[in-house]
């Protein structure tokens, strides 16, 4: 039965590809976010935004009351890159991450209430090589990531701290660790090998 009502990926198709290419190409220039800000970069600007990978981090996580004792009901997370430019990834955790405080946000302590609200929106950062600023489908398990330079949403505060990321290698289900930590500012600044301190919320799928 869930075969059967399953997407097949294979055959998903963008409206645009049955356009003539001329046509086509200007109804793709007009692709972006919702404000008509940002328009859409790279060759598939008809792309999801949201699409779990398997075997890598991207996409959808849960967490519960049995994986995370700060909260009592299934909440969600999600990695992906932004569907306007893919070289510029989102965290969306929303409050979901305990160690992310509101005393991490670059802002004046006096904001208290902009401080908290930006702590609980979604970050994003640039793509980067390696295990630094890692793109979300090229994380594997058995390795732990670090994330810097973050900001709230696209144009809101810096992130005072460094996001470390891993999945660990198991036969069943996926774990995944993600903690804020704000004893550093650079990924650098953390000894290797990187090391959760104990306050990493675990997610699964």
């Amino acid at each position: 039965m869930l075969e059967a009502i399953s997407i097949d990926a294979a055959r998903i198709q963008c409206p645009l590809d049955y356009l003539s290419a001329a046509i086509a190409r200007d109804w793709s220039a007009k692709l972006g976010d919702a404000w008509g800000m940002r328009r859409a970069k790279g060759e598939n600007a008809c792309r999801t935004a949201i699409v779990d990978v398997p075997g890598a981090v991207q996409g959808v996580w849960f967490t519960d009351a049995s994986h995370n004792g700060r909260t009592s009901k299934v909440s969600a997370v999600a990695l992906a890159p932004d569907a306007v430019d893919p070289d510029r990834m989102i965290f969306a955790l929303h409050g979901r991450v305990g160690s992310l405080a509101p005393d991490m946000v670059g802002l004046n302590p006096m904001l208290e209430e902009a401080r908290e609200t930006a702590a609980r929106d979604f970050l994003t950062f640039e793509q980067g090589e390696g295990r630094i600023n890692a793109s979300f489908d090229k994380v594997r398990p058995g390795e732990t990531y670090c994330y810097e330079g973050l900001r709230a949403n696209f144009v809101g505060p810096r992130i005072n701290a460094v996001v470390l990321l891993a999945v660990e290698p198991t036969a069943g289900a996926p774990l995944m660790r993600v903690e804020a930590r704000g004893d550093a500012m650079r990924c650098i600044d953390l000894p290797e090998p990187w090391a959760f301190s104990g306050a990493a919320t675990v997610f699964y799928r």
